[in-house]
This record gives structure tokens, C-alpha cells and sequence, in this order.
């Protein structure tokens, strides 16, 4: 990972997935809550190369709904969902990545600081957090 804020880096992030990977095995994603990250690229989280980033209180059933064959399903009325889609057939899924991070406090908090950090090509809210402090930590209970 890049360089980043005291609270960006004590994140502990998953390993990259392939979503060609993870649609044909969800196991591996944990039904934990806390923030997910779509890129096209394998390598490090950085500002300005990152797709969409998004909260759940469920990791493994919200990525769920991103890993479906969408040709095959009623179009979606999600704004982040519609996005990786249409990167998805766009790229393909060998080239789309996904990780994620299990967070234990406020997703919604957690989600608008990266957001604020890794400035995502798309975004379909941006609600009202409290930004923290390029030098603020995390209390350590709330990773996972």
C-alpha cells in the first residue's frame, strides 16, 4: 500500500481478488461489516485509482450482489453497482479487483474517509462524516 494517513494505514486490507475469482468462490469474503474496494489494478491503494468503495454491514452477502452474472439479471438501480458493471463488461472481470477491510465501528465513517483519500472514479452518496485527522489512529478494537 501507498504512503497514507496514521488511520489508512493501520487498515489491515484483504489480499487482492480478481472478481472472475471471487464470482465463482464468495467464500473467502468474510460476513463481517466494513468498507470494499473495487480497482483495476492488482497493485497498492492509491489516490485516484480506485473505482468505487463502498460500506456494508455484511461483507460477503452486499458483494454479492456485485459479483452476479449482470448479463444475465434485471438491471440495477444501485448507482455503484451499475458503475462496476459497466466496468465489468467494459474491462472484464480478470481485470476488475476487489479487497476489503472489516471494520467494527461507524462503515459509514470509515467509508467517507476513504472516499476523501482515494478519490473513487465513482461514488453514489456522499453522506455527512466527521473527517478524521491525516494523523488520527483508529482504536485498534474496531479492525479486524
Amino acid at each position: 500500500m501507498s504512503a497514507g494517513p496514521a488511520w489508512f494505514e493501520q487498515l489491515n486490507w484483504s489480499a487482492v481478488w480478481s472478481v472472475a475469482a471471487l464470482a465463482n468462490n464468495r467464500r473467502p469474503i468474510p460476513e463481517g461489516s466494513g468498507c470494499y474496494v473495487f480497482t483495476e489494478e492488482a497493485s497498492g491503494l492509491r489516490p485516484g485509482k480506485v473505482l468505487y468503495i463502498g460500506k456494508a454491514e455484511n461483507l460477503r452477502t452486499r458483494l454479492g450482489g456485485y459479483l452476479v452474472d449482470y448479463r444475465n439479471t434485471r438491471p440495477t438501480k444501485h448507482k455503484g453497482r451499475a458503475f462496476v458493471f459497466e466496468h465489468r463488461d467494459r474491462i472484464g472481470d480478470h481485470a476488475t479487483y476487489l479487497r476489503w477491510v472489516l471494520y467494527g465501528g461507524k462503515t459509514g465513517e470509515l467509508e467517507a474517509n476513504l472516499c476523501e483519500f482515494l478519490w473513487p472514479d465513482c461514488t453514489d452518496r456522499w453522506e455527512k462524516h466527521e473527517l478524521w485527522d491525516d494523523d488520527e489512529s483508529i482504536d485498534p478494537r474496531l479492525l479486524g
